[in-house]
């Protein structure tokens, strides 16, 4: 682990549309400090493994059903939050498909943490998407 060195994540379901802007915007003032910042892009990694389309409509839900804070609550807490009502449409057996593929994708970003040893790591979280961080 190093202390001058710290990784920042993109939530799982913010849009692969638009940048992360504040997460460049640190890394570039801590550049300026003389500290290392890695970005990881949790969003492409969720996008590749649901397709594009999927992941877009669960993202464009956040604002009124927050559907990748759900998404994610149902995994951070089993039996305590529902998956969001529709999301079988876009997903067939999204309440038997999900967990696994969130346990994989997680497995995934793990890698990425350990491998990047950072002293400190930050998870954007601006709107919604806590449950994302605390998985």
């Amino acid at each position: 682990m190093e202390a001058n060195r710290a990784l920042l994540i993109v939530p799982p379901f913010a849009s692969i549309n638009r940048p992360a802007i504040g997460m460049h915007v640190l890394q570039s003032v801590a550049r300026a400090k003389g500290l290392q910042v890695d970005i990881l892009y949790a969003n492409l990694m969720f996008a590749a493994l649901l397709g594009e389309d999927v992941h877009e409509a669960v993202c464009e839900h956040w604002f009124m059903d927050f559907w990748g804070e759900r998404i994610m609550g149902s995994f951070a807490f089993p039996g305590q939050v529902a998956l969001p009502p529709g999301l079988e449409a876009l997903l067939p057996d999204a309440a038997n498909r999900m967990p696994r593929l969130i346990d994989a994708r997680r497995s995934e970003v793990m890698t990425h943490v350990r491998a990047a040893a950072p002293g400190c790591i930050g998870v954007s979280s601006t709107f919604d998407q806590t449950n994302a961080a605390l998985i």
